[in-house]
């Protein structure tokens, strides 16, 4: 956990074990799901209020993850409606839920969580006093919700490894300046990650990338190998001319 003073607030900055810390010490279900969402989602606390109905599947056959369709904060203050994005839904929250809608007995027509933006404060508000008092670090006092976008601004694209353009556009940034304050790279396994992808680090030290970065490793050595076989039938397509001026 990182902490920052901002021009007129706290900033805290989770990593995932903060994260699972303050999910297991959800002060009720409907702290535990407002808390999956901003995490997850990206979500403002004012974007809690959706629908199971606004969750699509996408219109492309080639497509297969779920998008919410929600009008937010417009930053830029062109519109009044707010400013409309689609925001990634993964499927194991999904189902969650769908599980949370169903055991509270609500219809897909009604919002999941039918309460004020300041019901949802108190809720994580009382869910850090309960991690700060599991734990007995009292920095869990200072988290709010807006920190949950931080943490999924940070572990999406420092660690995940998502591509910044796409983390602006689900998380409804308007451009990298207002998405800095989100950001935080002075965690240890960021630094280790990002050293490690450099290929910077000894081999006789242990690191393990994520999944996502495991695989622009793998593309970047199959764009490597091409580049060498491009460069191999450029030689063979130009040696036999080479040969034929020698023999004649």
């Amino acid at each position: 956990m990182r902490l920052k003073t901002l021009s007129n607030q706290m900033r805290v900055y989770m990593n995932p074990n903060d994260y699972e810390t303050m999910i297991e010490s959800a002060e009720s279900r409907r702290a535990e799901i407002a808390m999956r969402c901003m995490g997850r989602m990206g979500l403002r606390v004012s974007e809690t209020n959706f629908k199971m109905e606004d969750i699509r599947e996408s219109t492309d056959p080639d497509v297969d993850i779920l998008f919410l369709t929600i009008y937010g904060k417009d930053t830029t203050g062109r519109s009044d409606d707010g400013k409309r994005r689609d925001v990634w839904v993964p499927r194991d929250l999904y189902e969650r839920l769908r599980t949370y809608v169903e055991t509270e007995n609500r219809s897909d027509h009604h919002p999941i969580l039918p309460v004020t933006k300041k019901t949802i404060q108190n809720d994580v508000n009382a869910s850090a006093d309960n991690a700060a008092l599991r734990t007995g670090n009292t920095d869990f006092e200072e988290v709010t919700c807006h920190d949950f976008r931080a943490y999924f601004a940070t572990n999406m694209l420092l660690r995940e490894g998502v591509d910044i353009e796409v983390v602006m556009e689900i998380g409804g940034w308007a451009d990298r300046q207002s998405m800095d304050p989100y950001l935080n790279a002075s965690f240890d396994d960021i630094i280790q990650g990002g050293l490690a992808e450099a290929g910077v680090l000894s081999d006789d030290i242990d690191t393990e990338l994520s999944d996502t970065q495991l695989i622009l490793k793998e593309i970047q050595d199959i764009k490597a190998a091409f580049n060498e076989i491009d460069s191999s039938l450029i030689d063979t397509q130009t040696a036999p001319d080479q040969a034929g001026l020698l023999d004649f």
